[in-house]
């Protein structure tokens, strides 16, 4: 898995002379596959020191998943989709350096969540300048294909963090139209 370097003082693209960054060994990944993993599962990954790799999919979760260490990697494939049941959050990241977090969709579930994706705890003040929690390619909905509920969708708490192309989308069609 190639994972770029953070650019600074730069625009546009970057396709001319390579990028730089770094890869990682897919041993380094817990792979997930919505059909067989819970979040106790992955969380297990995760704590152990894994970075993770969610297959295409939906992942129906009655509990958080919980990022604590520092340079994880949360990658999705295919849109991989978490979709909390129970009224907790999708996916909550510790106030730590270097967070990735790319390629997933966060649809709300039924019972109403208060957030649906939070980086940082409440309160949180270190200064993450050097190495910043970095959010690209994540959408968050709530409606749609089933009748959901979530009162924030994106709670940032963390400083220093990069979001770049999120999808923010509160669905006025599907199951529960009104």
């Amino acid at each position: 898995v190639f994972v770029p370097d953070i650019r600074t003082d730069v625009k546009g693209v970057s396709w001319e002379g390579g990028e730089q960054g770094r890869f990682l060994s897919i041993d380094d990944f817990y792979i997930a596959k919505p059909e067989i993993d819970t979040a106790a599962t992955i969380n297990a990954a995760l704590k152990a020191g894994k970075n993770l790799l969610l297959t295409p999919g939906v992942y129906k979760t009655n509990e958080a998943i919980q990022v604590s260490n520092p340079h994880t990697i949360v990658l999705g494939l295919g849109l991989a989709t978490i979709m909390p049941q129970m009224g907790k959050p999708a996916l909550l990241t510790a106030d730590v350096d270097g967070i990735i977090v790319a390629g997933i969709m966060v649809d709300a579930g039924p019972v109403n969540s208060p957030v649906l994706l939070q980086i940082g705890e409440r309160g949180s003040r270190n200064n993450h300048s050097s190495d910043p929690t970095t959010i690209h390619d994540v959408y968050c909905r709530v409606g749609g294909p089933a009748a959901a509920s979530a009162d924030i969708f994106v709670e940032l708490n963390s400083s220093n963090v990069i979001a770049d192309h999120l999808w923010l989308w509160r669905a006025d069609h599907g199951v529960d139209a009104t």
